[in-house]
């Protein structure tokens, strides 16, 4: 029921069109358009690694969905933002053990950023048809339904923490736009429920950049909860390696594929 469940909801006709060949393998259904000599693994079960990359997706990532003049379907992609290379590096083995099929990774000409991009319309699929997420810009986000499980949400939480997290006076935190207070207040109680881990009342604030205003939506760990945030949502991104974090804080890269 699962499998077929999947099936349905990634034939998109006006993504994907109705040519498309699919073969269940087990955990995995093997989906393969016509028109492209590709394969793609799409996981039947939601995996603590597809876990950690929507919470990903959700902090630093971007899901685009655009028309083209001269195609009848429209182009896709998915975009993470980072300035680590390694840890964009890390994201690509993960999409490629889970799907089998891996992005482009490059520098920004600009600043220090690099961009992991992937299009794939299976894939984007996936992340929108199946998962919930939106290709639109992340304005009052909504928890996709699929990874409120106790066994799920706590990667989900890692992956938006290594991207949209932050550690100040001794604790850590997530900022957001400002649109999305409610969805903070939503990740502050299913924490809590799930884990007894509790972060503090989200706060609306204003920063300065540039001589540009922006409204923030911020919420930080209690302090006595830390120990047991880092006990349970296992971050993976090499930039907590620092001197405050190094007698409390260990990296669970075992979860990484390598």
């Amino acid at each position: 029921m699962k499998a077929n469940s999947l099936i349905l909801k990634l034939i998109d006709k006006n993504i994907i069109g109705t040519e498309i060949y699919t073969k269940n393998k087990g955990d995995h259904i093997l989906f393969r358009m016509k028109r492209s000599p590709y394969s793609v693994n799409v996981p039947i079960e939601i995996t603590s690694n597809i876990g950690y990359l929507i919470g990903v997706i959700m902090g630093d990532g971007n899901i685009s969905l655009t028309s083209r003049k001269h195609c009848k379907y429209p182009r896709t992609r998915i975009t993470i933002y980072n300035n680590s290379i390694n840890y964009l590096e890390s994201l690509n083995r993960i999409l490629q053990n889970e799907f089998g099929i891996s992005g482009l990774i490059w520098k920004k000409k600009y600043n220090n950023c690099y961009v992991l991009g992937l299009n794939n319309k299976i894939v984007f699929s996936y992340f929108v048809k199946f998962i919930g997420l939106v290709a639109a810009k992340k304005l009052y986000l909504n928890l996709p339904k699929l990874i409120k499980k106790k066994e799920i949400f706590k990667y989900y939480l890692a992956g938006l923490m290594d991207t949209d997290g932050f550690f100040t006076n001794n604790t850590f935190g997530i900022m957001m736009n400002g649109t999305n207070y409610d969805f903070l207040r939503k990740i502050r109680n299913i924490a809590y429920n799930h884990y007894k881990i509790k972060f503090r009342k989200p706060a609306i604030s204003k920063i300065h950049v540039r001589g540009k205003e922006f409204i923030r939506a911020a919420m930080s760990l209690s302090t006595y909860s830390k120990q047991d945030f880092l006990n349970i949502i296992q971050l993976r991104h090499e930039r907590w390696v620092r001197p405050e974090l190094n007698r409390s804080l260990r990296l669970v890269r075992a979860s990484f594929v390598r």
